[in-house]
Formats: structure tokens, sequence, C-alpha cells
């Protein structure tokens, strides 16, 4: 137990550099599952053979759980066009089965930061415990590339519950839950348009609700085009009335002000 507190002491103090002999997994790894999943399909990878791929590519871990991989850090190594120019993930926790909740964030040379919430089979979180042979992906939850990247928090309830909350643009308030997207293509919904967050509970069998939607103080929403460009986002904005404080909304409230914005909004804009 000392040698493990002092471990810890030492990563907090500087970052740790791991290499495929450790318990930690090459970021590359987990972007190359991600890129693997399709659908609700599961996918898998020979991890020891991951890690000796990437092994001439270092990475940083700034906990046993977290780690991040920089082009910058390797302008040598980093000679295939398909890798991310940035990958790191940061693990939530366990869950049944033998599963682990994860944060997977990714840049892969644009403007846009794309981050998931992920489910993963076969990684181990005891430190002293054999490295998996196979790492499965479950499950990927998309968070996008909006927003700052969509995810800003994942945590655990329970073995078999967890939640999501993700920052949202005034377009995804607008389009969430809706079967089709809300015909309106005025809303700001750019990577660095943020107006709140939603939160959502998911169980492993499959079932999810929604939480809570928290909408900001009107002085972070994104700027509204001059003239008739920005007359569907002032309508919106109209209708959050609370412009100093934040504001919280349960499904009924959600689905009131998506009535009102499609009576009131719609017609004045396009």
């Amino acid at each position: 137990m000392k040698r493990l507190s002092l471990y810890f002491i030492l990563c907090f103090l500087a970052a740790c550099s791991f290499n495929e002999e450790t318990q930690v997994v090459h970021p590359l790894c987990i972007s190359e599952l991600v890129q693997m999943h399709s659908g609700s399909q599961p996918a898998s990878i020979n991890l020891s053979a991951c890690q000796k791929k990437y092994n001439g590519l270092s990475f940083t871990a700034e906990s046993p759980w977290e780690a991040s991989w920089s082009a910058d850090q390797n302008s040598e190594g980093h000679i295939n066009e398909d890798l991310p120019v940035f990958s790191a993930y940061k693990i939530a926790g366990g869950l049944d089965d033998d599963q682990v909740l994860l944060t997977h964030i990714a840049n892969y040379g644009g403007s846009g930061t794309f981050t998931n919430a992920v489910i993963v089979k076969g990684l181990t979180l005891n430190l002293s415990g054999k490295m998996p042979s196979t790492l499965e992906v479950v499950e990927v939850f998309a968070g996008g590339d909006r927003c700052f990247g969509g995810i800003d928090d994942l945590l655990i309830q329970t073995p078999n519950r967890f939640i999501i909350t993700r920052r949202i643009t005034p377009a995804e308030l607008i389009n969430f839950g809706q079967g089709e997207k809300t015909p309106s293509t005025t809303l700001p919904d750019c990577a660095l348009c943020c107006i709140g967050t939603i939160s959502e509970s998911y169980s492993l069998t499959g079932s999810s609700h929604l939480n809570r939607v928290t909408i900001f103080p009107q002085a972070s929403f994104p700027r509204i085009p001059e003239g008739d460009s920005g007359a569907v986002s002032r309508c919106l904005y109209q209708l959050l009335p609370d412009i100093n404080h934040r504001m919280e909304l349960n499904k009924e409230e959600l689905e009131a002000l998506h009535m009102q914005f499609k009576r009131q909004c719609l017609n004045n804009g396009e």
C-alpha cells in the first residue's frame, strides 16, 4: 500500500510516461477500437499487438486511468495520415459484467474535437493484474464535435446505470428528442456554439431517460446575427427569460419549450 500511494503522489506531481509493459492502454489503441465500432456491432482488437504497433509513439498518462497522445510529441514518428493528431481517454469506472466506462477524445486535424462515451470489455482496473489480450468495444455514445466536443461528464450511478452529460448548441436543444430535425437552419450549431447541457441516464439493458436540461446564462450564448438571419435565434432566446442565471428544465418543460418554439419562432424565421 505504501508503494502504491507513493506511485500516485509521483504521478500527481508530474505526468507519468508508460510503455507497453504497463497496465496503461495506449490512447491510439482506444481510438482504433472506437473507429472499428459500427452501429450496435461490437468490435475488438488484439491489445498486445496494438500496444506494440504504437510502441514508438510515446504518450503521457496523468494517472493509470487517464492518458493522452499528441502528434506534437512524436513529430518524427507520426507518419500515418490516418492517425489522429490528438487522442485521449479518461476512465470513469467499472460496470457490471467486467465492463468499463470511459470518455474518448480525438482530433483528426480539423477544427473539430470529437468526444465519445465508450463501454469496453476486457480492460482491467487492477494495477497489479495482467494486461488483457483482447479489448472489445461494447457501445459508443457519440458526443460529436459541436460545443467543445459534446461530452461534458460521465458518472456511474450503479454497476448497471450511468449518466452522460453533453454540452449542446441551440440547434441541438431544439432538435433533442425529435424524430426529425426541426426545419430551421439558422439556429447556431457550431463547435463553439454552446447554450447548455443535457443529462441522460442509461442502463446496460439499453433503456435511457432524460434527467434534466441546464440552460446557461444568456451572456454565454452564441452571438445572434444581424437582420433577418438572426430572427429565429432571437425568438428562441426570448423564450428563455432568466438571462442572468442557469435554468433547469425537466422532460415536460423541454417539450413545452419545443412546442412554444415551433408555434412562435418558425414562422418568424425562414
